[in-house]
């Protein structure tokens, strides 16, 4: 998926330290794929005739389109031919190439931070052009940061009104019970409700997962909806050996409606595979209205009354 506004389809360098830091570096590079862009990480280089630390510095940074840096409470090894860090001069690198830098700061455990990495933070968080810092305490909230740093992606007030009140809307709906799920992670996705086959006759999953209108085309939410969707099935065991799936009812949310999105939209693609189970509804907050994908089952009426509501 490519992110609308942001830079799609470029090569984003992710930096940090490698030992014990490979779930916030996954998380980095799965929010990363997600909008559609290239995450390139050092541990997946390919072999060649330089030392790693002169390819990294001189071919990959300069090649990369932006630089994301993952820093906590350690500093890192220094090698032979610095006294820096390699994340350190990863850095310097990236800035002396006026590189676009997104430093994220890892608060997720209560180790004391090294004295040369506390100076190295200092310098971070001082230098104010060009750099977004923000800090995380969970992967999850890692991913979400990323992703919103390298989408420039911006919910506007009527937007997170919709957002509040459908939760609030949809929490039971005939005595089904939604709660909101964080995986299999969806960048654009802003919300997603979950109800478990357990509380359904059919042995479907039922999501419902809201993207905005504005901030993505018809091409873009139709990537982003298949591999979520994949993604789901794989974690469900959905396949060929287990009649059991998903149902995405899929809310399209727009105020502005920059890509001129109608009904006529929801009408293309309407089947993702044998297993699963698709429907669009494209909600129009400045017109306070809904169209709806044809041949949406009965009993998902009650879902198209709490949207309604919403509008109210």
């Amino acid at each position: 998926m490519t992110g609308h506004g942001s830079v799609g389809g470029s090569r984003v360098f992710i930096s940090s330290v490698m030992r014990d830091y490979s779930d916030r570096r996954t998380a980095a590079e799965q929010a990363v794929r997600f909008l559609g862009m290239e995450p390139v990480l050092a541990e997946d280089l390919v072999a060649s005739g330089g030392a790693p630390r002169e390819v990294i510095l001189n071919d990959v940074i300069p090649d990369c389109d932006a630089f994301l840096g993952i820093y906590g409470s350690r500093y890192g090894w220094t090698g032979a031919k610095s006294s820096h860090s390699p994340t350190e001069e990863e850095y310097d690198r990236a800035r002396e190439l006026f590189k676009p830098i997104y430093a994220f700061i890892d608060r997720t455990d209560n180790e004391d931070i090294e004295p040369r990495q506390q100076d190295f933070l200092q310098k971070v968080q001082n230098w104010d052009v060009g750099v977004l810092r923000r800090e995380f305490t969970t992967t999850r909230e890692l991913q979400e940061m990323v992703a919103e740093a390298l989408s420039k992606s911006r919910l506007s007030p009527c937007y997170r009104h919709f957002l509040r009140r459908l939760i609030k809307e949809i929490h039971n709906i005939n005595g089904l019970v939604f709660h909101e799920k964080d995986q299999p992670f969806s960048p654009c996705f802003d919300l997603i409700l979950h109800c478990p086959s357990s509380q359904l006759t059919g042995n479907d999953d039922f999501f419902v997962a809201v993207v905005s209108g504005d901030e993505y085309n018809r091409q873009q939410i139709s990537q982003a909806r298949h591999s979520w969707f994949e993604d789901v099935n794989r974690q469900i065991g959905a396949g060929f050996w287990k009649a059991r799936g998903a149902y995405l009812q899929l809310l399209i949310v727009a105020e502005r409606n920059p890509f001129a999105l109608t009904k006529a939209d929801l009408e293309k693609d309407k089947r993702i595979g044998s297993s699963t189970n698709f429907e669009e509804v494209f909600v129009n907050l400045s017109a306070s209205s809904m169209d709806l994908a044809p041949g949406i089952p009965s009993w998902v009426h009650p879902l198209r009354d709490a949207i309604k509501r919403c509008l109210e």
